[in-house]
């Protein structure tokens, strides 16, 4: 199939659903993520012909999209605080609200610092530590972790499965 035909099939399988903006947001995404190809690609290249492989993956993620599954499931993966986190139905898909706490805690710390004139995230010559309690993706960890490396930090969960998603995470952004 042309990307070209792809495309017109794709948005009028979802236009019922979203609105155009997000139909292409979505296209884009999975385009990138089943055939490499990026947005350009479409200006440039909207007659290329997508191999039989991707078309099976791009058919299937616009059912899922038809059944209002999130994209993030769909292609396993989401960005958060600027860092790449794997993502499944184990854990929750992390939201900007979220990003707005990580920033307070950081903004939170840097104060304390600052008040304190302290060193290597250490308060009144105690070292500072966090627990992130039902961790899920281990996104707010692992974020914070990565603006502050030598803070303490553990993360925990009742799902050995989402640990799993945390944990894999975690190597994916090389903190531990």
């Amino acid at each position: 199939m042309i990307l070209k035909q792809f495309r017109e099939h794709f948005n009028k399988s979802l236009e019922h659903l979203y609105p155009i903006t997000e139909i292409d947001t979505f296209f884009f995404l999975i385009l990138e993520e089943y055939s490499g190809l990026k947005r350009i690609d479409i200006v440039l290249k909207s007659d290329f012909y997508i191999n039989q492989k991707s078309l099976n993956f791009m058919q299937i993620a616009t059912k899922q999209l038809v059944q209002e599954i999130p994209i993030q499931y769909i292609t396993g993966k989401t960005e958060f605080f600027g860092l790449p986190f794997n993502v499944n139905k184990e854990v929750l898909i992390p939201r900007p609200e979220t990003e707005e706490l990580v920033e307070r805690v950081l903004k939170e710390i840097s104060l304390m610092k600052t008040c304190n004139t302290t060193k290597n995230e250490t308060i009144n010559n105690k070292q500072l530590k966090i627990l992130d309690i039902g961790t899920g993706s281990g996104c707010i960890a692992i974020s914070l972790k990565k603006q502050l490396p030598n803070l303490e930090i553990s993360a925990m969960d009742v799902s050995n499965k989402a640990l799993c998603v945390a944990k894999k995470n975690a190597r994916l952004n090389n903190t531990d």
